[in-house]
């Protein structure tokens, strides 16, 4: 990456999908003026789910919305910075719903007994 420069990225993910973002190969500078970060924020949020700096280690995380890769690069005295990156999409577990269904019929089962019951003294 060029001394001093930006570089973004707007990750719009279809909904009922989450990301797997994960840093495979990131190679950090020594910096001589202001420093290397890379952030990763959801859309419409100012809240940051990730920030770190040439001196920090960098970690895969799972995004579960829409988000903003960004990274910015110093002035560096030694080496250079590099990143490369994987976005792994994975469909949201429909795990909740199930279980809210289940939850549903069951409590309709309930009522329907209890109905019964009353119904029938």
């Amino acid at each position: 990456m060029k001394p001093l420069s930006t570089v973004s990225w707007i990750v719009d993910l279809p909904s009922r999908y989450k990301a797997h973002l994960q840093f495979i190969d990131v190679t950090q500078p020594t910096c001589a003026d202001r420093h290397t970060c890379i952030k990763v924020k959801l859309l419409g949020q100012k809240e940051e789910l990730m920030s770190r700096r040439e001196d920090e280690k960098v970690e895969n995380l799972w995004v579960q919305q829409s988000f903003y890769l960004n990274m910015s690069n110093c002035m560096p005295e030694k080496n250079h910075f590099g990143a490369r990156t994987m976005i792994v999409l994975q469909k949201k577990s429909d795990l909740l719903i199930i279980l809210l269904g289940l939850f549903g019929a069951l409590l309709v089962l309930v009522i329907v007994l209890a109905v019964v019951c009353i119904v029938i003294r």
